[in-house]
């Protein structure tokens, strides 16, 4: 997630039962194929994503992301939230998020960092 953080670094998470359901530039601590990761929720059930000439665009339209720093330029995808969520990390060529796994369902998500947010 670097830039927006940094490893080692400690966060307050606000639980799934107070947080309510994810919404768009959001971070949330989930249960990840790979274990217990900190992503950002780009994609909402029934939305897709897909990177363009290292840009994202969700069902298509291009996402407003000041928070990238580092893009990845490969074109790739669609991926589909079909039912559950699409996050990806914030440093794009070295993360590892839903463009491998696929989507995460809601019960993945363990709770909402505090202050991680972005609402563009």
């Amino acid at each position: 997630m670097a830039p927006t953080l940094a490893d080692g670094q400690v966060v307050l998470v606000l639980w799934p039962w107070c947080s309510g359901s994810p919404d768009l530039g959001e971070v949330w601590v989930l249960n990840s194929p790979e274990g217990a990761v900190i992503k950002r929720v780009l994609a909402l059930p029934g939305q897709e994503l897909e990177q363009s000439n290292g840009y994202l665009l969700r069902s298509g339209r291009p996402v407003d992301e000041p928070y990238v720093y580092y893009r990845d330029v490969k074109n790739d995808g669609p991926w589909s939230a079909g039912n559950g969520y699409l996050l990806l990390g914030d440093n794009r060529p070295a993360s590892r998020d839903s463009r491998l796994w696929g989507a995460i369902e809601k019960n993945a998500l363990h709770g909402r960092v505090l202050g991680g947010s972005y609402s563009g």
